[in-house]
């Protein structure tokens, strides 16, 4: 960039007739602070599309991180390794908060570890994720007659 100046109004020149404006030169000081400022919003500019572009990105890898987690719960599951699962299970939703299958797989292997209000909870949640699932409710009425709360298990 080159030398800057400004521009002031001349008080005995008509306001009404355009013409050449007297100019002021700016400090050294003054034009470079303006270069500074210049650079640090580009450069904060730079550092936001940056951040857009890893979230961006972040968001368009976790459903396929969660599908590989889920089905490494399932893996596990099958296994019999109940509290592996449960991990696994966890990083699923962790990424993708509406994958009935896990909430159904975790309720299953805390069921299967004798952990019930942590059963029920994902059984419920799998059930308002989707309701029309027949297995949720018949697992939840499972978690519930382990914990004798009949009237649940009847309202199941």
């Amino acid at each position: 960039m080159g030398f800057k100046v400004q521009h002031k109004e001349d008080p005995q020149v008509d306001p009404g007739v355009s013409g050449p404006k007297p100019l002021v030169p700016i400090p050294a000081e003054a034009y470079n602070a303006r270069r500074r400022r210049i650079l640090f919003l580009w450069i904060a500019a730079g550092l936001t599309a940056l951040l857009l572009a890893v979230w961006i990105y972040r968001r368009s890898v976790d459903p396929v991180n969660a599908q590989q987690s889920l089905e490494e719960g399932r893996r596990l599951f099958k296994s019999t390794r109940y509290a592996e699962a449960i991990l696994s299970l966890d990083h699923a939703l962790a990424l993708k908060h509406d994958l009935m299958e896990a909430y159904l797989l975790r309720g299953r292997s805390n069921l299967a570890l004798s952990r019930l209000d942590p059963a029920i909870e994902d059984f419920t949640r799998a059930i308002r994720l989707r309701p029309d699932n027949t297995e949720a409710y018949v697992e939840r009425a499972e978690a519930r007659l382990a914990k004798e709360d009949f009237p649940g298990v009847i309202a199941d």
